[in-house]
């Protein structure tokens, strides 16, 4: 088990005692890991923990998957309040926008943000449309970009 200290701090919000010392992954993270890799186009695919002090969280987001018994997988920490206030505020979107525009730099497609957000697809584009002209892009992957660097800010 490799993990950078950031990630390893994460996993300790998850799974309070645990450390890398331990060289295996908490059980709760180990059986969601599991559970990712018995679907069939594993890589993107993600689970989210909720942390039970606050409202943020942590997304494991598969990588790749190279053998049997290797996985990368990358962690989000995740506060959507604050990112949301953070993409709002930082890049002159509505509420709705900067919502959308969050769950597109989660990596997630437009069928998945219609369904967190309780809207159409047709409307999910819209917003989009109107992102990517406020932003001055003209790609999901660039509003991405933006997106992630002004909630690291």
């Amino acid at each position: 088990l490799w993990c950078t200290p950031r990630a390893e701090q994460a996993i300790s919000r998850i799974a309070p005692g645990w450390h890398r010392s331990d060289n295996a992954l908490p059980p709760a993270i180990r059986d969601a890991v599991a559970r990712l890799l018995t679907k069939r186009d594993v890589v993107g695919t993600s689970i989210r923990f909720e942390e039970s002090d606050g409202p943020g969280a942590v997304e494991m987001v598969v990588i790749a998957h190279y053998r049997e018994n290797e996985v990368l997988i990358r962690l989000n920490e995740v506060n959507p309040e604050q990112d949301v206030a953070k993409l709002r505020d930082r890049q002159q979107l509505t509420q709705r926008e900067a919502e959308v525009l969050l769950w597109v730099s989660y990596g997630k497609s437009s069928s998945d943000i219609s369904d967190v957000l309780e809207i159409s697809p047709r409307t999910v584009q819209k917003h989009l449309e109107r992102i990517y002209e406020k932003l001055g892009v003209e790609t999901r992957s660039a509003a991405a970009a933006i997106a992630i660097r002004a909630i690291e800010q």
